[in-house]
This record gives C-alpha cells, structure tokens and sequence, in this order.
C-alpha cells in the first residue's frame, strides 16, 4: 500500500543534492568559457565566423592550406617589449605566403579596414617564396626567424631567408616511388630533420648533400615531428598508427639502437605537440582521438574524442580562459583541436576534456598561434585562413591618494574646482586641424615602404618628391627601397625616367638613381623588365650629359665672343 503524504510535504522544495550542484557549477564555468572564448578569439557557437577581431584572407591560388607557423623568435633590437612580431607563414599550393615581414602591416590594416565584415577578401602577402617543384607541405621557422625550411613534393625540401627569399640550401631525397616531404624540423642551427611518404626521417647538415642518419622503422608516412633540444632526442607521429622517440646522440656507436619507445595511437597520426607542465607530456592527435601521453613511461593519460571527423592539427594557447590573469606564474593553458568537420574544440588540460565547440566554416587543416598569444591564424582546405585578433581589456589605474601629512594632502579639497553660480564657463575655439595624407601617416609611424607606395599611387610628382626628400633627410631611402621584386621597382623606375631631366627633381633623382643601382644593379640582369628599365634610365642619363657638355661649350663660345668685343670696343 502506497505512504500518504501531506499537500503541504508535497509542495515543500527539496534540498539540492551535491551532484546537482556541481553540475550547476560545471554549466556555468562552460558558459563562462564560451563568452571569453567569442569575445577573444571570436570562436563562438554561432553561425557568424568572422567578426571584429578576426579576418578571413583568401589566397592567392585557392588551394588548400597545407601547413600555418608563426615565427618563434623574439622582438628585433628597438622594438617595444610588450608587442610580439606576430609573423607568420602560409604554405598554399606552390607558393609559401610570408605575412608581418618587413615594414608592411598588410593584415593590421585589413583589421580597421575589413571589421565586422564576414566576407573573405584577398590580402596581397609582404613577400612570396615559390616551392619551384610542386606544391609546398610544411614549414619550420628556426628559432632565431631568419630562415624557414619548406618542405614539398618530389622529395625536395629547402631552406630560405626570410628577408631577401633567397634559396640558401636545396637537399634532395633520392628518387622513389613516392618521396613527398611532409614533415621538416629544426635541430639547432644547422642540422635539420625530414621525413615523409616513405616513412624514413632523415637527419641533414648544411655542409653535405647527404644525410648524417636515416631512421627506416616507420611502416607509412611520417607527418608530424617533434625535437627537444634538452635530451636531444626527436619525437615522430605516423600514418601507421606508431609514435616513436628516437635518441639523436652523436657519439652514438653505428650499432647503437636510436629507436627508445614505440607508442600505439590506433588510428594514423596527424598530429603531436608538447604540453606545458610536467617534462615529458604530449599530445597527439589522429582519428577522431586525442591522446596525452607521458613519454617517460610510455602510459596513456588522457584520452578524448569530440570530432566527428579526422582532427588535423593541434596548438596551445597560454593566459586563456575566464579565469587568465595575464601572469607568467599561475597562467592558464587551453588546448585546440582542428578537424575536417569545420568545427575547433577547445580542452581543458587538467583533466583532459572538451569545455568549448565553435563552427568555423569549412574543413580545418592547420592551426598556428602567436608567441605572446595575442593572434591565431586557421588554415582551410578551401585555399582560405582566418586570422583571429586578441582582445585585451585595459585596467583602469585609481589614482592614488596624496600621503597623509605632506602638501598635497592637506590642500586636496582645494584642488578640485567646483564650479558656482557666479563662474562663466568658456571654451576655447579648436582649429581644424588639417588632414593628413597616407603617406604623412605611415612616415610619421616610420613605415617608409608603406610612405613611398602611397604616394606613387597618388600619381602626383610633388607628393613622390616630398616623400623622396623626408626619407633622404631621415636617412631611410635604402629601407624604402630594399627587398623589392620587378613589379615593385616599376613604379619608382618610372617616375625616375619622367622627372629626373626636370630641373628641380634632377639633384633629388640622382641620388635615387644611385641608390637603386648600389642595390639593384648585381641583380639587374636576373629580371628583363628590370634589365630594360635600366637601360633605359642609362639612355636618359647619357642624353642629359650630353646636353649638358653641348651647353657648356655654347656658353664658352658665347664667354669667348663677348669678350673679344670688350676688347674692341
């Protein structure tokens, strides 16, 4: 027979229980971490995938983005301390995209330009490298910025200087039947590592065309690696489901096993990176499965699948959360996964598990994320990225009160005008001030490329002319002028020929001239539209000295008959 209870017990609430409230608490964190996450990053859970702080950037091919790196070193000597570089670069198709390089802000200036706008436009790259031979795979900044190792098709892989383009180091892997380099890694500041579809990792230095070591243990393609400069070992994730740690010792015998651990990640690898905290954690990402191992002893920790799709990559992003307060002692690290269902997962480390799902479009094939975590940059397989801006918020500093005892204390009341019925309020007339031009702008802010391409664009020879003579007083007619291809120099060239037999550009334009042949000139051959715009700059050089010998024996000739009528009369 069922118990009889009261109305009154009956509408009476009943106590939460612990579960019910932890779960309470659990939703709450998870919402807290979506707001951060869309006002940050713009990684929300709406539809809108690109907002205020990020851009959508189209390359140039519309080929898949293969591989996205920031550049790992540090702010360049005169740079303020509390802003990062934040170059990166892209491998799309058979060109490698270099944004941040030099002085142009190409991806700053599209932030103002391009805010709130969800459609994806075509920013042009501060400098392209070509992968000569097919389409490029990978890429690995060195440590230091300088130079960048592009990995590609045909068993090639290169090494490149960042400022000028040029190819320093060409290696080539023997032919086979498919040889396409799909990872490249640093391993200090002349050996570097290289592994791909034959499942062989291959260790180079720059003195030799053939390789020091070759690891052959690997069943498949080799797409991922990792090295750590402590132990000097080297950490590899491939498509036959292995990780393995390899011991890249030097004094090593021949003999000598370098192959320490084999790991099972049971589906083929895409991805391995290091975790923060504890020495020898990582994360590898394969499948639809990430697992966090600890390497030492060779155990599975952690284990998450939140993909309904093959997760491609992996990056760690530091001082992020709802709880992040910006200070290197107590920072709070997220992890993000990629996949090629279009969606980012973002991961709590401690434990491992997914605290936030934002859609971001079409199939993600690579994440990078700056050093100072202040910009991430999403790769797609439709030829187009992201790049997510950081928002921080400014604190408000109180003013502090004047110490009790001094001056300033006890005159703080009078200090403050408060104003009365007897007071007149005035205000002073405000000029306008003129506006500035683009050129003056970017002058003022030392971007002295930036200076000379607006005001060519202006098609006015006086603005050309007064950006000419600002950069020759400030000393900076060489930068504006450095690391320029053919269509670049056309430009400047151009206005040189047309202006330089005018009287008042030609002392101006001499000096330009010499300038682009101290730079340009060993080079000038390499390029015909080059070759021809200097030859054609030599035919009007040689044509003003020779009026200007013609008129100097006229005005002897002229001297010498006045004063024989001097004399005369």
């Amino acid at each position: 027979m069922a118990e009889f209870h009261s109305s009154h017990h009956l509408s009476t609430p009943k106590a939460p229980t612990s579960s019910a409230v932890q779960a309470s608490f659990s939703n709450i964190g998870l919402v807290n971490e979506a707001r951060w996450w869309d006002k940050h990053f713009s990684l929300g859970s709406s539809k809108k995938y690109f907002s205020s702080s990020s851009v959508g950037v189209l390359t140039p091919h519309s080929t898949i983005v293969s591989n996205v790196v920031f550049d790992p070193s540090t702010n360049l000597p005169g740079e303020s301390s509390n802003s990062q570089k934040n170059h990166f670069a892209v491998a799309s198709g058979p060109r490698v995209l270099l944004y941040g390089q030099g002085a142009s802000i190409s991806i700053q200036r599209s932030f103002v330009k391009n805010s709130g706008s969800s459609s994806v436009s075509s920013i042009q790259a501060d400098r392209q490298i070509s992968s000569q031979q097919g389409p490029a795979y990978c890429l690995s900044y060195r440590n230091d910025g300088r130079l960048l190792l592009i990995g590609g098709a045909e068993g090639s892989f290169r090494v490149c200087d960042t400022g000028t383009r040029a190819i320093l180091k060409s290696f080539t892997i023997p032919k086979l039947k498919s040889n396409n380099v799909r990872a490249v890694a640093w391993l200090g500041l002349r050996k570097v590592a290289s592994a791909g579809d034959d499942g062989a990792i291959r260790i180079w230095d720059f003195g030799s065309d053939k390789p020091l070591l070759t690891l052959s243990k690997h069943g498949d393609s080799v797409r991922t690696m990792l090295f750590n400069e402590r132990n000097n070992t080297l950490i590899s994730g491939s498509y036959d489901h292995s990780i393995r740690l390899w011991d890249l010792s030097e004094n090593a015998d021949k003999d000598y096993i370098r192959e320490l651990a084999v790991l099972d990640h049971g589906a083929p690898v895409e991805a391995l990176i290091t975790l923060p905290g504890p020495v020898g954690l990582v994360a590898s990402a394969g499948g639809r499965y990430i697992k966090v191992w600890d390497v030492s002893t060779g155990k599975v920790l952690y284990k998450v699948s939140s993909h309904s799709k093959t997760i491609t990559s992996l990056c760690i992003v530091g001082d992020a959360g709802p709880n992040s307060n910006n200070s290197s002692k107590n920072k709070q690290y997220r992890l993000l996964s990629g996949g090629l269902d279009g969606f980012i997962k973002v991961y709590d480390l401690n434990p491992l598990k997914c605290i936030h799902t934002s859609k971001v479009g079409s199939p993600v094939t690579s994440i990078a994320v700056s050093l100072d975590n202040m910009r991430l940059v999403v790769g797609h397989s439709d030829g187009k990225f992201s790049v997510r801006q950081r928002k921080y918020e400014r604190i408000k500093k109180k003013k502090a009160t004047p110490m009790g005892g001094t001056l300033k204390h006890a005159m703080r009341s009078s200090l403050v005008d408060n104003p009365t019925a007897q007071d007149f309020a005035t205000e002073p007339q405000q000029k306008k001030r003129r506006k500035l031009h683009n050129f003056d702008k970017s002058l003022k802010s030392f971007r002295y490329v930036e200076a000379l391409d607006q005001a060519l664009d202006t098609k006015r020879p006086e603005s050309v002319a007064a950006v000419l003579e600002a950069l020759i007083a400030r000393g900076g007619l060489t930068r504006a002028l450095s690391n320029r291809d053919e269509l670049e120099l056309e430009p400047i060239v151009s206005f040189t020929l047309r202006y330089i037999a005018r009287p008042n550009y030609t002392e101006m334009l001499i000096f330009v001239c010499n300038e682009l042949c101290d730079i340009y000139g060993p080079v000038a051959n390499q390029s015909s539209l080059l070759s021809d715009q200097f030859q054609k700059l030599r035919i009007v050089v040689e044509n003003q000295i020779r009026v200007q010998r013609e008129i100097m024996e006229l005005q002897g000739m002229l001297e010498l008959v006045h004063s024989v009528a001097t004399l005369h009369s």
